[in-house]
């Protein structure tokens, strides 16, 4: 692969997370491709050239429209405006998700996650016209609600104070309100 050579060769260098981790140069999924690289103009130049490489030799064509670049917190105007002509992209992304997960966890994860509990309340809220058993209630909860979280689970570790609020909504739904008021929590 192109992009290994040219790793190998110095000419691109990936980004490590942490001190102690690995240094990462992309990831592939389905047909998406996602680089990481130093603004420099070598980095820039090498991976220019494993981008034309792979059109070259697989016959398609990156749609530079759809692309789309991020940059640390600290990066100036100069380097990014740079990097994106360089790079042929015009698209920076400020915050946003990738395949349901957020692309970039800032100082506050809380804030980051807070979607997750939300996305269970909304669901058990579109149920809540339904009335369901007991084992109904259960199933619902261990197969759908549960199951809601695992994927970002996966791949991030998840503040307290979400998984709190994640069990608090699916015990306030199990144990539920009875003539205005709670239910004891058993």
């Amino acid at each position: 692969m192109p992009i290994e050579k040219k790793e190998d060769e110095g000419k691109i260098k990936g980004l490590k997370n942490g001190n102690s981790g690995p240094a990462i140069s992309h990831l592939l999924f389905a047909d998406d491709s996602i680089f990481f690289t130093r603004g420099d103009a070598k980095n820039l130049q090498a991976l220019n050239e494993v981008l034309h490489t792979y059109s070259e030799g697989s016959g398609q064509r990156i749609n530079f429209e759809k692309s789309s670049v991020f940059f640390g917190d600290h990066c100036p105007e100069h380097i990014k405006d740079r990097i994106m002509t360089c790079l042929n992209v015009r698209c920076v992304v400020i915050q946003t998700n990738y395949l349901g997960m957020p692309s970039w966890v800032g100082r506050s994860p809380t804030n980051t996650f807070n979607f997750l509990p939300d996305r269970m309340w909304k669901k058990i809220r579109g149920w809540s016209d339904r009335p369901l058993s007991r084992a109904g209630k259960e199933i619902m909860l261990k197969s759908v609600i549960q199951a809601i979280p695992l994927y970002v689970m996966s791949c991030f570790r998840l503040p307290v104070a979400i998984c709190d609020r994640m069990r608090t909504t699916i015990s306030n739904h199990w144990w539920g309100i009875e003539d205005g008021k709670k239910k004891l929590h058993w």
